[in-house]
């Protein structure tokens, strides 16, 4: 149980760092702007900015502290992270994704799926 619990934690926290990026490329954007309301919104992404990396960095911490190994905490918040920033870069900015974005991602899937075997197979040992 508390393995599961740290690693939504730690997805959560990937999760929340991929909205970050999203927010601060908002903020920077000229081009997403009207000259009226142009600050106000950057104040705002800049706002949600912070916002993100807290409960990131909230997250992350209770994360470790559920997971027998920091390993395990990072590569689900690396992966959740891209996957986050992948998707909602193609769907807000129509970013292109190409096939090595996918495959990437699907190296850090298994990598997780051999973690998983991994510590299941120590449990059983031990």
């Amino acid at each position: 149980v508390m393995l599961a619990n740290g690693i939504i934690l730690s997805s959560l926290a990937g999760m929340f760092a991929g909205l970050a990026a999203v927010f601060s490329k908002l903020a920077l954007d000229d081009s997403k702007f009207s000259q009226d309301w142009e600050y106000q919104w950057r104040i705002c992404f800049i706002g949600m900015v912070v916002v993100c990396n807290v409960l990131m960095w909230l997250l992350f911490v209770r994360s470790l502290h559920s997971v027998p190994s920091v390993v395990i905490a990072m590569i689900f918040n690396t992966t959740t992270n891209f996957i986050t920033t992948g998707f909602l870069g193609y769907f807000i900015f129509q970013e292109e994704v190409k096939i090595n974005w996918f495959l990437g991602i699907l190296c850090m899937m298994l990598g997780i799926v051999f973690l998983k075997l991994g510590i299941i197979e120590k449990e059983n040992i031990n």
